[in-house]
């Protein structure tokens, strides 16, 4: 007893992390960075505590132990349990191609690579019976499970003998029941015949309602023909397994005869190297199937990243894949401009909604095309401002003046298509250069925003502005007049609400 408590498989929870995109039971076994299954045990047993050592008898260390001991190349491998949620769950090893019911369902499954599937479960089978747990108890066609090298291994090895020990109400009694479960899912070897004879029917002619050997006699009298002749022999020991009394059923050993007989008489011994050459035919299908799979997925990440960037700088995004929050910084000198349309609030007040709507949105649209084709970054929308800044969050030494300038004087040319639209409304914009600070703000719906009193200078610069003209600051006058050709307007001093006197200028826009 001691022996069996100094137990190494049980593995922390913390040790099991999730893998995005699979079933919450695929997980990653951290510290031997495998891919395992994690099963919870359905039984009525209390619940335990992850923290606190599991209460376990002499007979479940035993079987842990035998179910560890259990290697065999067409089974899967016990690994360990672990506690998550108050539950006892166990680990085994994961088969990335899933169950050959999933498999026969994405793909159309060769004589050849039916007979192998056979092969490897009818040999997982002769091992489980050859071991001290003596029965699987629990087989289904959603045990046989495929690896990557399509090897078929059936899974849930023991769980059927822990879910028994575990269960509060011990062990079901067989003897009054006699209905199909305690058939298939009993503790003796001859019910694992029987589940295994609705496995390899289920194998050859993917069909799972048949019961009995006289439902079977007579599903082949009715559809022989979609059955492949080499299958023959085999089917007079699939009846044989579905017989009611235990005592009349083959064993395993037959069994694997018969579907060796059935191979060596139509396939003279060449099934190896068939099975090789469709092994490589399934190979390159599914190789095709992820390339597929995987142009779609880029076509996605690129649909995304469309959307992202419109929300989102470019260096924002690439910092948030990163696994890293992206840090406010401050930008000592950038140049702001906000935009309005003059005249909006009387034509909302006597126009319908939607057409105003529409307005907006043509409006918008032309804006953001021209807005690309220059060093800018538009910040925001609210209902008819408009708010680009250059220089953030890329930073272009004293470029930014004449950027936003020449947007400027392209949004005014284009805003003039629309006046034919709204003939009361007018272009006007207000710009300011500064320090300013700039950061992500918020977790959903992440928005890239500006702050400062640059902002809030850049906005009172548009009050004071008029229709058809850019009105600039002192400031955004200095630098346009030092780092471009344009030509300003001195307006003279104005009284600025919060911000007293402030000497203003005009950007002298040509024709």
């Amino acid at each position: 007893m001691k022996a069996l408590n100094e137990i190494r498989w049980r593995v922390p929870p913390d040790q099991l992390i999730p893998i995005v995109g699979k079933e919450l039971r695929v997980m990653i076994y951290v510290t031997y960075s495998q891919m395992v299954w994690v099963t919870r045990l359905r039984t009525t047993y209390i619940s335990v505590s992850s923290a606190a050592p599991l209460p376990l008898t002499k007979s479940m260390l035993r079987a842990i132990k035998n179910m560890h001991e259990l290697e065999n190349l067409n089974l899967c491998r016990f690994i360990g349990f672990t506690i998550i949620e108050k539950s006892i769950n166990l680990i085994s090893e994961h088969c990335l191609r899933g169950s050959i019911a999933d498999l026969m369902s994405k793909l159309t499954v060769d004589v050849d690579l039916q007979t192998a599937f056979m092969l490897d479960i009818l040999r997982g089978l002769r091992a489980i019976h050859r071991s001290p747990l003596k029965y699987h108890g629990h087989l289904t066609i959603h045990c046989c499970l495929i690896d990557k090298h399509f090897t078929a291994k059936i899974g849930r090895t023991g769980y059927q003998h822990m879910e028994r020990l575990l269960t509060a109400s011990g062990p079901r009694d067989n003897e009054s029941r006699q209905d199909e479960y305690c058939i298939v899912h009993g503790n003796d070897p001859k019910n694992d015949i029987y589940a295994m004879a609705r496995v390899l029917l289920y194998i050859t002619t993917r069909e799972d309602s048949l019961k009995t050997p006289a439902e079977l006699r007579k599903w082949r009298a009715e559809q022989w023909n979609v059955v492949p002749k080499k299958f023959g022999s085999l089917f007079a020991a699939m009846e044989s397994c579905l017989h009611h009394s235990a005592n009349e059923r083959p064993s395993v050993n037959r069994l694997i005869a018969s579907l060796n007989e059935a191979i060596d008489r139509v396939d003279g011994g060449n099934l190896m190297e068939r099975l090789i050459h469709r092994l490589g035919n399934y190979t390159d299908e599914l190789d095709r199937q992820v390339a597929t799979r995987t142009l779609q997925l880029l076509d996605e990440r690129r649909r995304c990243d469309v959307v992202l960037r419109e929300m989102l700088p470019s260096t924002v995004i690439e910092e948030l894949r990163g696994g890293t929050t992206p840090k406010a910084e401050m930008f000592d000198s950038a140049t702001l401009m906000f935009t309005e349309i003059g005249g909006f609030l009387n034509v909302l007040a006597v126009s319908d909604p939607k057409d105003v709507l529409l307005f907006l949105n043509d409006v918008y649209i032309a804006f953001d095309r021209v807005v690309d084709l220059f060093d800018v970054y538009k910040v925001e929308t609210i209902k008819d401002s408009y708010l680009v800044v250059s220089g953030i969050p890329i930073r272009n030494g004293t470029h930014h003046a004449q950027e936003i300038c020449d947007l400027a004087t392209s949004l005014l040319r284009a805003f003039s298509a629309f006046q034919t639209l709204f003939i009361y409304t007018a272009f006007r914009a207000g710009v300011h250069s500064g320090r300013c600070a700039a950061g992500v703000v918020g977790h959903k719906v992440p928005r890239y925003c500006l702050f400062g009193d640059t902002i809030n200078t850049a906005s009172r610069i548009l009050m004071y502005g008029e229709d058809s003209r850019v009105h600039l600051s002192s400031t955004a006058a200095e630098l346009i007049v030092s780092a471009s050709a344009y030509q300003v307007e001195d307006r003279g001093m104005i009284e600025v609400k919060g911000k007293g006197l402030m000497r203003t200028f005009w950007l002298i826009v040509t024709p």
